[in-house]
């Protein structure tokens, strides 16, 4: 029940996250002119830096690492982990979805976002986000 718990917040942040990577995109495809594939990119890092404020402060809120490299190794570990897998997976589904199939390039994106919200989902859980036991607390920290 705790995991269903926190995969709703990560999904209602990611929703969040959602309008942030879908404003940018619009920004950057839309109004700036970019290549849809350059535009996906940055707007995946966009909410890529607008979802770990959200995740570090509200769906593992109970898992905080204690001082500033703490929170910087977590930001490098979640950039790595979730970024890897939004960057590529978003961009090998537009390729997909727009160059092959021909599909608009915002719902095409809002399509990549939920295929990847589950494999993001267990790297938060299991690797980013883990459980952080501290010496003299018992129990997970």
């Amino acid at each position: 029940m705790r995991v269903l718990l926190r995969w709703i917040r990560f999904s209602s942040a990611g929703g969040l996250g959602v309008l942030v990577h879908t404003g940018g995109l619009w920004v950057f495809r839309g109004a700036l002119g970019w290549h849809y594939l350059a535009a996906t990119a940055a707007a995946v890092e966009l909410a890529i830096l607008h979802n770990f404020l959200w995740h570090h402060n509200w769906t593992w809120e109970d898992r905080k690492p204690a001082g500033w490299a703490g929170i910087a190794e977590r930001f490098l570990r979640y950039n790595a982990a979730t970024g890897a897998v939004s960057i590529t997976s978003n961009l090998a589904l537009m390729r997909v979805l727009c160059g092959y199939l021909g599909m608009h390039y915002l719902p095409a994106s809002l399509l990549s976002i939920a295929l990847t919200n589950l494999a993001n989902f267990a790297l938060c859980e299991l690797l980013v986000f883990r459980a952080v036991i501290r010496p003299g607390k018992p129990g997970r920290g």
